[in-house]
Protein backbone atom coordinates (compact mmCIF):
# COMPACT_ATOMS: atom_id res chain seq x y z
CA UNK A 1 0.00 0.00 0.00
CA UNK A 2 3.13 2.51 0.82
CA UNK A 3 4.46 1.54 -2.43
CA UNK A 4 1.63 2.36 -4.46
CA UNK A 5 0.87 5.30 -2.47
CA UNK A 6 4.58 6.98 -3.20
CA UNK A 7 4.41 5.89 -6.82
CA UNK A 8 1.10 7.90 -7.40
CA UNK A 9 2.99 10.35 -5.52
CA UNK A 10 5.98 10.51 -7.76
CA UNK A 11 4.03 10.34 -11.15
CA UNK A 12 1.69 13.86 -9.50
CA UNK A 13 5.19 14.96 -9.10
CA UNK A 14 6.24 14.65 -12.50
CA UNK A 15 2.93 15.76 -13.97
CA UNK A 16 3.29 18.73 -12.11
CA UNK A 17 6.78 19.61 -12.84
CA UNK A 18 6.06 18.69 -16.77
CA UNK A 19 3.09 21.30 -16.99
CA UNK A 20 4.84 24.04 -15.09
CA UNK A 21 8.59 23.22 -17.18
CA UNK A 22 8.07 20.67 -20.15
CA UNK A 23 8.63 21.48 -23.83
CA UNK A 24 8.46 18.64 -26.10
CA UNK A 25 8.57 20.56 -29.39
CA UNK A 26 12.23 22.09 -27.68
CA UNK A 27 13.78 18.83 -27.90
CA UNK A 28 13.37 18.33 -31.51
CA UNK A 29 16.43 18.38 -33.14
CA UNK A 30 16.25 20.41 -36.28
CA UNK A 31 19.64 20.18 -37.42
CA UNK A 32 19.77 16.46 -37.74
CA UNK A 33 16.18 16.14 -39.53
CA UNK A 34 18.11 14.88 -42.55
CA UNK A 35 18.35 11.52 -44.03
CA UNK A 36 21.55 10.49 -45.46
CA UNK A 37 20.64 8.53 -48.82
CA UNK A 38 23.80 6.94 -50.59
CA UNK A 39 24.10 4.04 -52.99
CA UNK A 40 25.69 0.81 -51.21
CA UNK A 41 28.65 1.24 -53.68
CA UNK A 42 29.44 4.85 -52.47
CA UNK A 43 29.18 3.80 -48.96
CA UNK A 44 31.96 5.18 -46.86
CA UNK A 45 33.43 5.47 -43.38
CA UNK A 46 32.50 9.09 -43.35
CA UNK A 47 28.90 8.23 -43.80
CA UNK A 48 28.81 5.45 -40.83
CA UNK A 49 30.83 7.83 -38.89
CA UNK A 50 27.83 11.05 -39.20
CA UNK A 51 25.60 8.79 -38.54
CA UNK A 52 27.21 7.40 -35.33
CA UNK A 53 27.84 10.85 -34.15
CA UNK A 54 23.83 11.35 -34.59
CA UNK A 55 24.41 14.12 -37.05
CA UNK A 56 21.49 12.43 -39.26
CA UNK A 57 18.68 10.39 -38.00
CA UNK A 58 19.51 7.51 -40.65
CA UNK A 59 21.61 6.44 -43.01
CA UNK A 60 19.68 4.76 -45.54
CA UNK A 61 21.49 2.65 -47.91
CA UNK A 62 20.08 2.02 -51.62
CA UNK A 63 20.73 -1.79 -53.67
CA UNK A 64 22.79 -3.62 -50.67
CA UNK A 65 20.91 -6.63 -51.91
CA UNK A 66 19.84 -7.37 -55.42
CA UNK A 67 16.62 -7.14 -56.54
CA UNK A 68 16.77 -10.82 -56.86
CA UNK A 69 18.43 -11.87 -53.93
CA UNK A 70 15.79 -10.16 -51.83
CA UNK A 71 13.28 -11.84 -52.79
CA UNK A 72 14.81 -15.50 -52.57
CA UNK A 73 15.65 -14.64 -49.34
CA UNK A 74 11.73 -13.19 -48.19
CA UNK A 75 10.49 -16.78 -50.27
CA UNK A 76 12.68 -18.59 -47.73
CA UNK A 77 11.65 -16.65 -44.38
CA UNK A 78 7.86 -16.70 -45.72
CA UNK A 79 8.08 -20.63 -45.94
CA UNK A 80 10.19 -21.11 -42.48
CA UNK A 81 7.87 -18.55 -40.55
CA UNK A 82 4.93 -21.10 -40.77
CA UNK A 83 6.91 -23.12 -38.53
CA UNK A 84 9.51 -21.19 -37.10
CA UNK A 85 8.14 -17.51 -36.89
CA UNK A 86 7.43 -16.73 -32.51
CA UNK A 87 5.13 -13.70 -31.95
CA UNK A 88 6.88 -12.02 -29.03
CA UNK A 89 3.92 -10.30 -26.87
CA UNK A 90 3.55 -6.88 -25.30
CA UNK A 91 2.43 -5.99 -22.02
CA UNK A 92 0.05 -3.35 -21.83
CA UNK A 93 -2.83 -2.43 -18.99
CA UNK A 94 -4.75 -5.27 -20.52
CA UNK A 95 -2.09 -8.22 -19.66
CA UNK A 96 -0.23 -9.78 -22.42
CA UNK A 97 -1.17 -9.13 -25.98
CA UNK A 98 0.23 -9.95 -29.50
CA UNK A 99 2.49 -7.45 -31.13
CA UNK A 100 2.40 -6.93 -34.91
CA UNK A 101 5.77 -8.67 -35.27
CA UNK A 102 6.88 -12.28 -35.56
CA UNK A 103 11.03 -13.22 -35.42
CA UNK A 104 11.70 -16.47 -36.54
CA UNK A 105 14.85 -17.22 -33.37
CA UNK A 106 15.34 -16.22 -29.74
CA UNK A 107 16.45 -12.47 -29.64
CA UNK A 108 19.69 -11.78 -27.84
CA UNK A 109 18.71 -10.29 -24.80
CA UNK A 110 16.08 -12.87 -24.10
CA UNK A 111 18.69 -15.54 -24.07
CA UNK A 112 20.86 -13.30 -21.93
CA UNK A 113 18.41 -12.97 -19.29
CA UNK A 114 17.53 -17.01 -19.03
CA UNK A 115 18.81 -17.73 -15.72
CA UNK A 116 19.14 -21.89 -17.08
CA UNK A 117 22.62 -22.44 -17.74
CA UNK A 118 21.64 -25.43 -20.31
CA UNK A 119 19.23 -23.26 -22.12
CA UNK A 120 21.72 -20.95 -22.43
CA UNK A 121 24.12 -23.39 -23.91
CA UNK A 122 21.13 -24.72 -26.41
CA UNK A 123 20.71 -21.35 -27.59
CA UNK A 124 24.60 -20.57 -28.23
CA UNK A 125 24.56 -23.82 -29.99
CA UNK A 126 21.76 -22.78 -32.26
CA UNK A 127 23.42 -19.47 -32.93
CA UNK A 128 26.96 -22.08 -34.05
CA UNK A 129 25.10 -23.51 -36.46
CA UNK A 130 23.41 -20.82 -37.67
CA UNK A 131 26.84 -18.82 -38.26
CA UNK A 132 27.94 -22.35 -40.10
CA UNK A 133 24.69 -22.15 -42.86
CA UNK A 134 25.41 -19.14 -43.35
CA UNK A 135 29.13 -19.82 -43.97
CA UNK A 136 28.50 -22.81 -46.38
CA UNK A 137 26.53 -20.78 -48.55
CA UNK A 138 26.75 -20.27 -52.21
CA UNK A 139 25.60 -17.04 -51.86
CA UNK A 140 26.37 -14.76 -49.31
CA UNK A 141 24.16 -14.23 -46.66
CA UNK A 142 22.83 -10.78 -46.11
CA UNK A 143 23.90 -11.08 -42.22
CA UNK A 144 27.30 -12.16 -43.35
CA UNK A 145 27.53 -8.72 -45.82
CA UNK A 146 26.27 -6.48 -42.75
CA UNK A 147 29.19 -7.46 -40.62
CA UNK A 148 31.28 -7.23 -43.41
CA UNK A 149 30.07 -4.24 -44.40
CA UNK A 150 30.55 -2.98 -40.69
CA UNK A 151 34.08 -4.38 -40.00
CA UNK A 152 35.36 -2.41 -43.23
CA UNK A 153 33.72 0.78 -42.85
CA UNK A 154 33.57 0.99 -38.61
CA UNK A 155 36.98 2.97 -37.83
CA UNK A 156 37.70 0.13 -35.17
CA UNK A 157 35.71 -2.71 -36.79
CA UNK A 158 33.07 -5.02 -35.86
CA UNK A 159 32.50 -7.93 -34.24
CA UNK A 160 29.81 -10.10 -32.98
CA UNK A 161 28.43 -9.63 -29.00
CA UNK A 162 29.84 -12.47 -26.82
CA UNK A 163 28.59 -14.09 -23.86
CA UNK A 164 30.34 -12.14 -20.69
CA UNK A 165 30.65 -15.74 -18.78
CA UNK A 166 31.18 -18.17 -21.91
CA UNK A 167 32.23 -15.89 -24.61
CA UNK A 168 30.09 -17.75 -26.96
CA UNK A 169 29.00 -15.32 -29.73
CA UNK A 170 24.78 -14.03 -29.60
CA UNK A 171 23.41 -14.50 -33.26
CA UNK A 172 23.96 -11.15 -35.71
CA UNK A 173 20.08 -10.49 -36.01
CA UNK A 174 16.87 -12.03 -36.77
CA UNK A 175 14.21 -12.17 -39.67
CA UNK A 176 11.38 -10.14 -38.86
CA UNK A 177 8.34 -10.37 -40.34
CA UNK A 178 4.78 -8.51 -40.10
CA UNK A 179 1.45 -9.87 -41.81
CA UNK A 180 -1.48 -7.10 -42.56
CA UNK A 181 -3.63 -5.99 -41.09
CA UNK A 182 -1.38 -4.90 -38.31
CA UNK A 183 -2.93 -3.72 -34.81
CA UNK A 184 -1.05 -0.54 -34.67
CA UNK A 185 -2.35 1.35 -37.89
CA UNK A 186 -0.34 4.85 -37.74
CA UNK A 187 2.54 2.51 -36.34
CA UNK A 188 3.94 1.36 -32.59
CA UNK A 189 6.05 4.85 -31.65
CA UNK A 190 9.29 3.59 -29.26
CA UNK A 191 12.24 3.22 -28.34
CA UNK A 192 14.74 0.80 -27.59
CA UNK A 193 16.85 2.22 -25.98
CA UNK A 194 15.69 4.92 -23.43
CA UNK A 195 19.15 6.87 -22.86
CA UNK A 196 20.18 10.15 -23.83
CA UNK A 197 22.27 10.84 -26.73
CA UNK A 198 26.14 10.76 -26.35
CA UNK A 199 28.16 11.91 -29.23
CA UNK A 200 30.56 9.35 -28.02
CA UNK A 201 28.13 6.23 -28.37
CA UNK A 202 24.82 4.75 -28.72
CA UNK A 203 22.84 2.06 -29.64
CA UNK A 204 21.36 1.32 -33.65
CA UNK A 205 19.36 -1.15 -35.67
CA UNK A 206 20.47 -2.41 -39.04
CA UNK A 207 17.71 -3.47 -41.08
CA UNK A 208 17.42 -5.01 -44.15
CA UNK A 209 14.45 -5.09 -46.14
CA UNK A 210 13.58 -8.08 -48.22
CA UNK A 211 10.04 -7.71 -49.01
CA UNK A 212 7.21 -4.39 -48.36
CA UNK A 213 3.84 -4.83 -48.70
CA UNK A 214 2.43 -2.89 -52.16
CA UNK A 215 2.24 1.05 -51.95
CA UNK A 216 -2.02 0.78 -51.87
CA UNK A 217 -1.94 -1.83 -48.92
CA UNK A 218 -2.00 1.30 -46.41
CA UNK A 219 -5.08 1.72 -44.16
CA UNK A 220 -7.48 4.73 -45.58
CA UNK A 221 -5.49 8.41 -45.13
CA UNK A 222 -2.34 6.84 -43.38
CA UNK A 223 0.46 6.79 -46.53
CA UNK A 224 4.00 4.70 -46.63
CA UNK A 225 2.35 1.29 -45.58
CA UNK A 226 5.58 -0.66 -44.47
CA UNK A 227 7.52 2.90 -44.30
CA UNK A 228 9.80 4.15 -41.50
CA UNK A 229 8.69 7.07 -39.50
CA UNK A 230 11.45 8.28 -36.95
CA UNK A 231 11.26 11.79 -34.66
CA UNK A 232 14.27 13.26 -34.49
CA UNK A 233 14.10 14.04 -30.71
CA UNK A 234 17.26 14.85 -28.73
CA UNK A 235 17.05 15.54 -24.81
CA UNK A 236 19.57 14.94 -21.80
CA UNK A 237 18.63 13.12 -18.50
CA UNK A 238 17.12 17.05 -16.97
CA UNK A 239 14.90 17.05 -19.59
CA UNK A 240 13.85 13.04 -19.53
CA UNK A 241 11.98 14.44 -15.88
CA UNK A 242 10.52 17.90 -17.09
CA UNK A 243 9.20 15.94 -19.84
CA UNK A 244 8.24 12.29 -18.04
CA UNK A 245 4.65 11.90 -18.80
CA UNK A 246 5.53 11.93 -22.49
CA UNK A 247 8.83 9.81 -22.71
CA UNK A 248 8.04 7.68 -20.20
CA UNK A 249 5.25 6.56 -22.50
CA UNK A 250 8.19 5.62 -25.15
CA UNK A 251 8.67 1.96 -24.09
CA UNK A 252 5.24 1.86 -23.34
CA UNK A 253 2.79 -0.45 -25.37
CA UNK A 254 -0.70 1.40 -24.07
CA UNK A 255 -2.87 2.29 -26.51
CA UNK A 256 -3.66 5.22 -24.25
CA UNK A 257 0.04 5.86 -24.26
CA UNK A 258 0.45 5.58 -28.08
CA UNK A 259 -2.27 8.39 -28.32
CA UNK A 260 -0.28 10.71 -25.91
CA UNK A 261 2.88 9.87 -28.23
CA UNK A 262 0.63 10.99 -31.61
CA UNK A 263 -0.51 14.63 -30.06
CA UNK A 264 2.93 14.86 -28.44
CA UNK A 265 5.24 14.52 -30.86
CA UNK A 266 6.02 16.94 -34.15
CA UNK A 267 7.74 16.57 -36.63
CA UNK A 268 8.51 13.37 -37.85
CA UNK A 269 11.26 11.97 -40.69
CA UNK A 270 9.65 9.46 -42.99
CA UNK A 271 11.47 6.96 -44.87
CA UNK A 272 10.18 4.63 -47.90
CA UNK A 273 12.81 1.67 -48.25
CA UNK A 274 12.27 -0.53 -51.20
CA UNK A 275 13.47 -4.12 -51.25
CA UNK A 276 17.35 -4.68 -51.19
CA UNK A 277 17.71 -1.55 -48.85
CA UNK A 278 19.24 -1.05 -46.55
CA UNK A 279 18.43 1.63 -43.44
CA UNK A 280 20.37 2.21 -40.24
CA UNK A 281 19.01 4.09 -37.12
CA UNK A 282 19.69 5.40 -33.54
CA UNK A 283 17.19 3.58 -31.51
CA UNK A 284 17.19 5.79 -29.13
CA UNK A 285 15.20 8.18 -31.17
CA UNK A 286 11.23 7.85 -31.06
CA UNK A 287 10.43 5.16 -34.09
CA UNK A 288 7.70 3.11 -35.82
CA UNK A 289 6.72 1.24 -38.65
CA UNK A 290 3.97 2.70 -40.81
CA UNK A 291 1.13 -0.27 -40.58
CA UNK A 292 -0.58 -1.77 -43.52
CA UNK A 293 -4.16 -3.85 -44.25
CA UNK A 294 -2.69 -5.94 -46.03
CA UNK A 295 0.67 -7.66 -47.85
CA UNK A 296 4.12 -8.85 -45.55
CA UNK A 297 6.83 -6.82 -44.57
CA UNK A 298 9.92 -9.06 -44.06
CA UNK A 299 13.18 -7.70 -43.18
CA UNK A 300 16.66 -8.48 -41.02
CA UNK A 301 17.24 -6.98 -37.97
CA UNK A 302 20.46 -6.46 -36.12
CA UNK A 303 21.09 -4.37 -33.15
CA UNK A 304 24.63 -2.45 -32.91
CA UNK A 305 26.27 -1.00 -30.11
CA UNK A 306 28.85 1.93 -30.88
CA UNK A 307 31.19 3.62 -28.39
CA UNK A 308 34.05 5.40 -29.53
CA UNK A 309 37.42 3.82 -29.63
CA UNK A 310 35.92 -0.07 -29.24
CA UNK A 311 34.78 -2.21 -32.26
CA UNK A 312 30.68 -1.86 -32.49
CA UNK A 313 29.37 -4.63 -31.37
CA UNK A 314 26.36 -6.65 -33.34
CA UNK A 315 23.77 -8.99 -32.25
CA UNK A 316 19.97 -9.61 -32.30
Amino acid sequence: MASATTSAGAQSFLRSLAARYGNIAALQASDVSSVLTVDASSLSTSHLSSLFRHQHVALHVKNFLSPSASASFASQYSARAALEAKNWQVSTSRGLESSDVATIGTPGNVAASNPDPAEQQAYHDEVALTLASYRASPSPHPFSLLRLLLDDLSPHGCTLRKSPSSRLPYSPGLPRLTTGPTRYRSGFIHVDDLSPLDDARGTFSANVYLQQPAADAGFDGIPNPGGLRIWPLRYSKKDFYLNAPVLSALTSSDPEDQAVLRQSLEGPVDILPEAGDLVLLCVQRPHCVVGFREGQRVSLQSFLEVAEGQPCLIDS
